[in-house]
């Protein structure tokens, strides 16, 4: 009794942030923690006379919770919390990924990984299996190292693609150089931010929102002002005082089946059409089926 009343209390002292950490952590052995503290508290009351009956049999429960409370206040002490965070966002925020193309082969391919993490962290002895811990958050950030730079390629890609496309559309020919300038200032700024990680990897998918409502903006606004320097070039005494007229073309699309002789003819003819507007010449082009 004497020995309990002096060293349970720095033993109630030291445990007591456990049940705290542990539920911050979403571990297991809360209510573990919550009884070690309990059964100091009653151990403690008066002249701790209840010290021989709680400890002394072969068999003690008290005796069993207090070595397990020091083993996870070690392992608490040496730094597993933070792995345990780590593995509870990687846990959290891989399968809230989208389930398709290269977000979904990487949900798929950590999935074993994701599971084994998942039974270690769920144990009361979670201190044990440390090394297999680190291991696993090891395994599943070199595959998302890898996810994420496909990932950023890909989208660049098709990013690319998109800004050639818009630049080749019909309307983009017809704007004004003031607005050329504009609007390829815009596009050029909507650049794709580089993955390397699951933060970086959620930020380009934001991002990838936001680029794609910007490019059909941009669209929609090259569009227009195609249509608007199109109504001023077909009005009388248009911008360029009548300097310059506006040449009407027909171009009649190639019928399926296609002949090479139809394709060649037609690249012909558009090469035509092309030499005439490095000249200078604005050509307003009627598509024909």
């Amino acid at each position: 009794s004497k020995c309990v009343i002096k060293h349970f209390p720095d033993l109630q002292q030291n445990y007591a942030p456990l049940a705290n950490q542990l539920q911050t952590l979403e571990l297991s052995g809360v209510d573990r923690a919550d009884s070690v503290q309990d059964n100091l508290a009653e151990i403690l009351k008066g002249d701790a006379s209840d010290a021989s009956n709680r400890l002394g049999g072969e068999q003690s429960a008290l005796f069993d919770d207090l070595c397990w409370a020091k083993e996870v206040k070690t392992a608490f002490d040496n730094g597993i919390g933070g792995k345990i965070k780590q593995a509870n966002t990687l846990l959290t925020e891989i399968p809230a990924l989208p389930n398709i193309g290269i977000t979904g082969q990487l949900i798929t391919e950590t999935q074993t990984s994701q599971e084994e993490l998942t039974d270690y962290i769920g144990r009361d002895d979670f201190y044990t299996f440390q090394p297999d811990i680190q291991q696993r958050i090891s395994d599943i950030e070199g595959n998302i190292a890898i996810h994420a730079a496909l990932l950023s390629d890909e989208k660049k890609a098709g990013h690319a693609a998109e800004l050639k496309r818009l630049m080749s559309l019909q309307d983009w020919a017809m704007l004004a150089e003031e607005d050329k300038n504009r609007l390829g200032a815009e596009l050029n700024s909507l650049a794709i931010p580089a993955a390397t990680d699951l933060a970086s990897i959620k930020a380009l998918i934001n991002e990838q929102f936001v680029i794609t409502t910007e490019l059909k903006r941009i669209e929609a606004e090259i569009e227009e002002s195609a249509n608007q320097q199109d109504e001023e070039e077909d009005e009388p005494g248009g911008d360029d005082g009548g300097e310059t007229d506006v040449k009407t073309v027909n171009l009649p699309l190639p019928r399926q089946p296609y002949s090479p002789q139809e394709i060649e003819s037609f690249i012909a003819r558009l090469e035509e059409v092309r030499l005439e507007l490095e000249k200078g010449q604005k050509i307003k082009i009627i598509w024909q089926q």
